[in-house]
């Protein structure tokens, strides 16, 4: 163009990015060395701001209908659906995103968060805080598959919970964060108005630990667990250490179970019939590797537990199987 200012002609030209969208995508992460394996899938991203800015508010709408997330070969979520809504204040400079009193929803459980997240060389920096703002049972017992699954939305529920957690560091190749979270059920109880019993006296103390490093250091510890199926108490503590490398299991275990009334207080797929008892009341302490090695004489178990006559079946084939073992 004869007529164009000459100056203009070295002047790089100016791309603004305001809008990002995925959508339907996959996400997998498998880190088998800090034994982390997630993944998101049917995922939608909304993001919006000015990239152009090098600080700005970064609008982040993401939704996922199947998340799953297993660490040290416990399965904390399978099959949850995932909303988060949140106004991140973006760095760009410094590669830092801090959150505000932001929310994240699986399934009904709401948890509002704050912190930052700040992505290094190889390295991500952690340090975020999170809470349950309600504290309705029923959206804990939403993570429960075999619950949720099956008309969860005409269940009738009772009692109180409360979630709290922190994780703080750096997540990378040698690098892990350290974790304290707690979760708490008082006095909980559900029924499905089709079945005629209901589960209740749910108590659950629940506490996952890491002092940072890795993986390994972590610790499961369920302090409490009691809930009255029918008229039965079951009661179980449980501490798991060095889920990785090698499983320390202590385990303690009293109760007993009628399969019927199971039948009478969850909605089961694919089971038409159950029948018979299981009684237990043992008290286990082991290792994996004593187990591998065949070294039973390390392993401490004291207690009793029997199964009489359980019998289930597929409903459209209507076969069954019975199974008669005392021990």
């Amino acid at each position: 163009d004869p007529d164009a200012d000459p100056a203009a002609a070295g002047r790089p030209v100016a791309v603004s990015l305001r809008g990002l969208a995925v959508r339907d995508g996959t996400v997998s992460l498998d880190d088998r060395q800090a034994g982390l394996a997630a993944g998101l899938r049917a995922l939608d991203v909304a993001l919006d701001g000015d990239f152009s800015d090098e600080r700005f508010d970064l609008g982040t709408r993401l939704r996922a209908d199947d998340v799953s997330l297993d660490l040290a070969g416990v399965p904390y979520l399978a099959g949850v659906r995932l909303a988060l809504d949140a106004d991140v204040a973006a760095d760009m400079r410094e590669r830092r995103f801090t959150f505000s009193d932001d929310r994240l929803a699986l399934n009904d459980l709401v948890l509002a968060f704050d912190g930052s997240v700040g992505l290094g060389e190889g390295r991500t920096a952690l340090d975020l805080a999170f809470s349950t703002p309600s504290s309705e049972f029923s959206e804990i017992l939403s993570l429960v598959p075999a619950i949720y699954a099956r008309d969860f939305a005409s269940l009738r529920t009772s009692g109180r919970m409360s979630v709290t957690g922190r994780v703080g560091g750096e997540y990378g190749p040698d690098a892990f964060p350290s974790l304290a979270i707690r979760a708490r059920v008082e006095d909980g109880g559900f029924q499905y108005p089709d079945l005629p019993l209901p589960a209740r006296g749910i108590a659950l103390e629940l506490a996952v630990d890491n002092p940072g490093g890795h993986v390994d250091s972590t610790t499961l510890t369920v302090n409490r667990f009691h809930m009255l199926l029918g008229e039965r108490p079951i009661d179980a503590r449980l501490v798991l250490r060095t889920p990785v490398s090698d499983p320390d299991v202590d385990l303690r275990l009293r109760g007993t179970v009628d399969l019927a009334d199971v039948g009478r207080t969850v909605k089961l797929e694919d089971v038409s019939e159950l029948t018979g008892i299981v009684a237990a009341d043992v008290a286990m302490r082991t290792r994996q590797s004593w187990v591998d090695a065949g070294q039973y004489d390390r392993v401490s178990a004291a207690g009793r537990s029997t199964r009489r006559t359980c019998a289930c079946a597929p409903p459209r084939s209507r076969t069954r199987w019975r199974s008669t073992r005392r021990g």
